[in-house]
């Protein structure tokens, strides 16, 4: 962000030396908001399970209550939050909602997701009071949660990724198209709205022989997954045919073990966030991210 504050003065060397004072004096004053990492897991997570083991070590009834959650959140809640900045309560409550969208995904029960919620909500407790984070965020109501996300019909994903291509030629950032390049890969192979798609590498792809249909098929094979250690992802012959070969040419000097999309960004999350921002900023331009009264973010893609 910019800081601006009149120097008060129109002589340049004069205003040179205020300045300089200026900045020194502002990143003295806000070291701590300039904290160039903010690691979920290290910060809030492993604090929260060290003091719950320690709280229950000596409770028969209870004792294995910390080592409950600490599992939960490592087996399935921390790819959600391990390298998103927690101090931006906005950022917090996309993780919370992806998270619970996901697990309605999975097929859990509103009473297995209300614990996953529950140990979330206690985590932020504990922050809060540890002063970690300043607000704790808020958490959908289970109303909400037994709620049927609005799915994205075929045509209207086709009109976001026109739009996306459009803002690409009037701006010539290339960014536009790599955010068109995810919504396709997601939609053409069926993947998990979040950071599954970008973790795809360029080796991790190959063309299967349809022989009935005399064509071949375009598939991703994914490691460690929340379900399986390894699985195969197949995409559509569209995809596969029209915009699988511009992905590969746009970043053509790239080598087999650089990602497959935004291969010039080492932070995937970050990535995801600025992806899901832009999703919303031009679903909301072409009045096609309400409807019937319920929000259609990016993950909601996962119900065309």
């Amino acid at each position: 962000g910019n800081y601006e504050k009149s120097l008060r003065t129109s002589n340049i060397n004069d205003a040179s030396k205020k300045a300089k004072g200026e900045f020194e004096k502002y990143f003295i004053e806000n070291k701590d908001n300039f904290k160039k990492s903010y690691d979920f897991t290290n910060d809030i997570a492993k604090p929260y399970f060290k003091m719950r083991i320690k709280k229950y070590r000596n409770d028969l009834k209870k004792e294995n209550v910390g080592e409950r959650e600490k599992q939960k959140y490592f087996n399935y809640m921390e790819t959600y939050f391990k390298d998103i900045d927690y101090r931006n309560n906005q950022v917090l409550e996309d993780a919370i909602e992806h998270l619970v969208e996901n697990l309605k995904m999975d097929k859990k029960t509103d009473n297995t997701i209300s614990k996953y919620t529950t140990v979330l909500s206690n985590m932020f407790n504990y922050a809060l009071k540890n002063s970690v984070i300043k607000f704790k965020p808020e958490f959908p109501k289970l109303r909400i949660i037994n709620q049927q996300r609005p799915s994205y019909h075929n045509n209207e994903l086709n009109i976001i990724s026109k739009t996306l291509y459009k803002k690409y030629e009037e701006t010539k950032n290339l960014e536009y198209l790599e955010v068109k390049d995810y919504i396709n890969l997601i939609r053409g192979a069926g993947f998990r709205p979040g950071l599954e798609p970008l973790k795809i590498k360029r080796f991790q792809y190959r063309f299967i022989e349809d022989r009935k249909n005399k064509e071949k098929i375009l598939a991703f094979t994914l490691f460690d997954t929340k379900t399986k250690p390894k699985h195969q992802l197949t995409t559509t012959p569209y995809f596969a045919k029209y915009v699988f070969p511009e992905i590969l040419e746009r970043h053509k000097e790239k080598h087999a073990d650089d990602y497959l999309l935004f291969p010039n960004h080492k932070n995937r999350q970050k990535i995801y966030n600025r992806i899901s921002k832009i999703f919303v900023r031009i679903a909301k331009e072409l009045d096609l991210y309400y409807r019937n009264g319920q929000t259609r973010p990016i993950y909601s893609i996962r119900h065309t």
